[in-house]
């Protein structure tokens, strides 16, 4: 399944937020509420073989929050073909962004990559919040690649990719999951001071420093742990729509 879907928000003369282009395909589904706009899924999956697209334009000035009615289940398909989704996501000038939609389950079997990419502008804010978890209960995880982009005013800020399952020697290792069941990452971008004072709770957690006052703060653990891990960051992070 092929699927290209689409979302733009600017602001309106009184400077409120207003969605001007909301343009859904199975199995990438857009609905609106008071706060957000959420992902449904319209089919199941991302099965083997999908070929997945949103984008995402924040105009100068709008604010937006995309959030997702349930989690996400990459599932093998009848060919083996690996799935993909990707996200490009635009943030103007004094826009805010805030991605949170729920965790990417890899499935026994399954293949998935992920491509999320941020085009900000410098006086943009970005709160981008990623988790992945390891297969479901009792079984294998299945293969993922997962890619984060980030450029700002041009210029690449970030570039970092998370590999798990099979095809990736050692991803369960010391060296990446240590044995963890999920994984977690939040990109703050205008939000940094604040996302420092946050408090590493039970899940290991790391913070990287990233140019023009970003962080990306990573967490393993149970799904749990690094889903409060993270969420005690965005708490943190001083911003509201």
């Amino acid at each position: 399944m092929r699927a290209r879907a689409r979302l733009v928000v600017d602001c309106d003369p009184r400077g409120r937020s207003v969605v001007r282009e909301l343009r859904s395909e199975v199995p990438i589904v857009l609905r609106r509420s008071r706060d957000a706009v959420y992902l449904v899924g319209g089919a199941a999956g991302p099965l083997g073989g999908d070929d997945l697209r949103l984008d995402v334009v924040v105009a100068p000035g709008a604010r937006l929050a995309i959030r997702s009615a349930a989690a996400s289940v990459a599932l093998p398909g009848p060919t083996g073909a690996r799935s993909r989704f990707e996200v490009q996501a635009e943030v103007g000038a004094r826009a805010f962004l805030d991605w949170a939609p729920g965790p990417v389950v890899a499935t026994a079997r399954c293949g998935h990559d992920v491509l999320s990419r941020i085009i900000a502008d410098a006086d943009g804010c970005v709160r981008w919040r990623e988790e992945l978890v390891a297969g479901r209960t009792g079984e294998e995880a299945g293969s993922v690649t997962a890619r984060l982009v980030i450029d700002v005013d041009g210029r690449p800020v970030l570039r970092h990719e998370l590999r798990i399952g099979a095809g990736a020697p050692g991803w369960d290792g010391p060296a990446v999951l240590d044995g963890a069941r999920a994984v977690g990452s939040l990109a703050l971008l205008g939000l940094a001071p604040a996302a420092r004072r946050a408090q590493n709770g039970t899940a290991r957690t790391r913070v990287l420093e990233l140019e023009h006052g970003g962080v990306l703060v990573t967490s393993v653990g149970t799904p749990a742990s690094v889903s409060s891990a993270l969420l005690g960051r965005v708490d943190q992070a001083g911003v509201t729509l």
